[in-house]
């Protein structure tokens, strides 16, 4: 867990035998770290990596990361268990006889604050792992047992997954109300209303209110000189997609904000903006965030916010070299020039 207010929870990050890293290691990590690289590089995987890391091995988010794939369609319960997608080389039950397992968590530093899974059988008579029984999947953070995943079935009773993750679409329909009662009448919503500003500087307050067409609650904002609440999405894509981020950001207090595809929906201009918004409020809030984009628009707002307001931000590149997936990382002097120059680091 994390330590002291503003102590970064990973300053840096080795994952090995996870999805299509035998063995990846980010040497240097800021508050706020972007991750660029072609399609299939592995930058959705890492924000993967980290909500399982975030959670100590849930099985409830081991099962989720691999719905989101729809690695669980079509599996056999009896014979199958979709987490197994989660290890290097989409490892099958042929497999449990080599012991494969992956592990998350920082370059240095000892079991105390990495996350371990192994696949094997688990004998469900004698609770023996490695025994004679059903495919299992058993995880291990900071040297204690967190869960043993034997099915594709989640608990009834979530796992903590104190993670916030953001999708590409950025609307976070389900949780949303969940989401809401950690921030309604605190001072977190004028937050909320800051980051909505960045695009429209009329809005005076934003809340929830029952919805005639779906379960979820609806978003609304006050606009100044309207005379009635208006439904943030008629506002368009865009506030919705700060709503997500801003949400997601204040409900990840201590922890880790993953955002994929970071840009989308948000017009470049308002890009530096929204930068400057995450970083001073990750800081205040002790949340280290980790973005992905294929966006230069993104890229270069990134640099000028780095350079223009000293933030510990750090760019990632992925890539594929020999076989393997490899990470390099830009000082913000570097950073300045790949972008000055136009270096392509996308």
């Amino acid at each position: 867990m994390p330590g002291s207010q503003n102590e970064l929870r990973l300053p840096d990050l080795r994952i090995v035998g996870f999805r299509a890293f035998k063995e990846l290691e980010i040497k240097r990590l800021g508050r706020v770290n972007l991750l660029t690289g072609k399609n299939n590089s592995g930058k959705s995987s890492v924000l993967e990596a980290l909500r399982l890391y975030a959670s100590a091995g849930s099985k409830n988010v081991a099962l989720e990361l691999a719905d989101a794939r729809d690695e669980n369609a079509g599996a056999d319960p009896s014979s199958e268990l979709a987490a197994l997608n989660l290890f290097n080389g989409r490892i099958t039950v042929n497999d449990l006889g080599r012991s494969p397992r992956f592990e998350i968590g920082p370059v240095e530093g000892g079991e105390t604050v990495r996350l371990i899974a192994e696949a094997g059988r688990w004998d469900l008579s004698t609770k023996q792992f490695f025994a004679h029984g059903v495919p299992a999947v058993k995880f291990r953070f900071g040297g204690r047992a967190t869960a043993v995943l034997t099915s594709n079935q989640r608990d009834a009773i979530s796992d903590p997954d104190p993670a916030q993750y953001i999708g590409p679409s950025g609307d976070p329909v389900a949780m949303i109300g969940e989401l809401w009662k950690r921030v309604s009448l605190t001072p977190l919503e004028d937050t909320l209303v800051e980051c909505l500003s960045l695009i429209s500087s009329d809005i005076e307050r934003v809340s929830l209110l029952p919805s005639n067409s779906t379960s979820h609650p609806t978003p609304f904002v006050r606009v100044r000189g309207a005379s009635r609440p208006i439904p943030l999405r008629s506002l368009g894509d865009g506030m919705i997609r700060l709503f997500g981020i801003a949400l997601a950001l204040v409900n990840a207090k201590d922890e880790f904000l993953l955002i994929d595809e970071v840009e989308n929906g948000i017009h470049y201009s308002v890009l530096p903006r929204l930068w400057n918004f995450i970083a001073q409020n990750a800081e205040r809030l002790n949340v280290q965030v980790f973005a992905t984009t294929h966006s230069w628009d993104c890229i270069t707002a990134f640099q000028q916010f780095t350079s223009g307001h000293g933030a510990d931000g750090t760019l990632i590149r992925l890539d594929w070299r020999s076989g393997a997936v490899r990470a390099v990382e830009f000082t913000e002097e570097e950073l300045a020039v790949v972008t000055r120059q136009q270096i392509e680091v996308r």
